[in-house]
């Protein structure tokens, strides 16, 4: 046994630099038996919780992340399906095998059905989810929210506070005490508030989530945009100027892009206080990711709040940026990193992994999978046996 779990770590031994901190087992890593790893489509982990499902018999089993089998339930595979993703670590949504849509605990128990529903949204985004239903008189379809115990809310509004992208059927988060909707009628989008009461009446063709107390909202017609931002009342703070999509306020600056295609940091009252970049991503806990330019012998590069540079990263260009409030870290090409730069861990390129919700992120390689921390602790792996 000690053999197995020495080549399990060999394998896991990342490429990178030895001095830096790599993906590994410890001495409280724990090991789950899996039939056929090849056939489990394993959701994410929260609140120390995850589903894994059989692709082939559809049979889920509830798990936590000690590997312990919590709850069995059959899910279905088909065209609207999805893996269960605990909110809280209490409840999910599901689809069943016989097509019912539920609200599930973490025992496999259903806490309430939808007979008449035909789309359940795959998580509760801050406490509420949403679910299509067909009206038993008039046969119209319509959205109600639901909360953790499955009870309908907002009962005064059917809003469609949802976004359809890629199959999904998401709620729009809580932000700054407002979450956006769409008028099913104008297709117009605005804002309402936690009880669902309606704020900012609907009449931006696009808007995006409320952060650090203001929202980018788009005017215009036909295919003319015309971008500004609002504060929670609904008054514009920054006059819709910008032609082409701004990024959201973070920490009092937002990245806006020119007509050239670069991007500058703009302040609260619409003004550039910086030069142009080639890349620039938003602050996050006093630091920022840029590239600044062919002016300079690197690339990617790290900003404090006063626009100096802090640290300069070894990547040459960035495809994608995840923050991770949870942990306040970054992850960029195959590495978490502290705001300011520097690695927290490093991530071996020839697995492929998630992002990190909560603490936690899924990997999987070939017969091996599991679960590691930011810290590259491997909390939980599946490996082959009797499941």
């Amino acid at each position: 046994m000690k053999k197995s779990l020495f080549i399990l770590c060999t394998l896991f031994i990342s490429v990178c630099a030895f001095s830096q901190p790599k993906v590994h087992n410890t001495s409280r890593t724990k090991f789950m038996l899996a039939d056929d790893i090849s056939n489990y489509d394993v959701g994410d982990c929260v609140g120390g919780f995850f589903v894994a499902r059989d692709a082939n018999t559809g049979i889920s089993y509830i798990v936590d992340i000690l590997g312990k089998k919590k709850g069995r339930i059959y899910l279905n595979s088909g065209f609207g399906s999805f893996i269960p993703r605990f909110f809280g670590g209490k409840v999910a949504t599901a689809v069943l095998q016989n097509g019912m849509h539920v609200v599930i605990n973490t025992a496999g128990e259903i806490v309430k059905s939808y007979p008449e529903a035909v789309r359940i949204s795959p998580r509760f985004v801050d406490g509420i989810a949403a679910v299509r239903v067909v009206h038993p008189q008039t046969g119209n379809r319509m959205t109600v929210y639901i909360n953790e115990s499955g009870e309908q809310v907002f009962t005064d509004l059917t809003i469609a506070g949802i976004t359809l992208t890629d199959g999904d059927f998401e709620v729009y988060p809580l932000k700054n005490g407002l979450r956006k909707y769409q008028d099913p009628k104008t297709q117009l989008f605005g804002y309402v508030d936690s009880s669902g009461n309606i704020t900012i009446p609907a009449q931006y063709k696009k808007c995006h989530n409320f952060s650090d107390s203001l929202a980018a909202v788009s005017s215009g017609e036909n295919l003319v945009e015309y971008w500004g931002f609002i504060d929670t009342k609904g008054q514009y703070v920054i006059r819709d100027k910008f032609s082409i999509e701004p990024d959201d306020f973070h920490e009092g600056y937002a990245v806006v892009t020119t007509k050239d295609w670069k991007k500058v940091y703009v302040d609260k009252t619409g003004r550039a206080v910086t030069s142009e970049y080639d890349y620039a991503a938003r602050f996050f806990n006093g630091y920022a990711v840029v590239n600044p330019g062919s002016s300079t012998d690197y690339k990617m590069v790290i900003l404090d709040k006063s626009f100096k540079i802090v640290n300069k990263l070894s990547v040459s260009s960035v495809f994608s940026v995840y923050y991770n409030e949870y942990n306040n870290t970054i992850v960029m090409d195959d590495c978490v990193y502290y705001p300011n730069g520097e690695i927290k861990l490093t991530i071996n390129t020839s697995y492929t992994c998630r992002e990190f919700v909560e603490d936690i992120a899924f990997f999987v390689k070939e017969d091996l999978s599991g679960f590691f921390n930011s810290k590259g602790e491997v909390l939980l792996r599946l490996v082959r046996g009797n499941f």
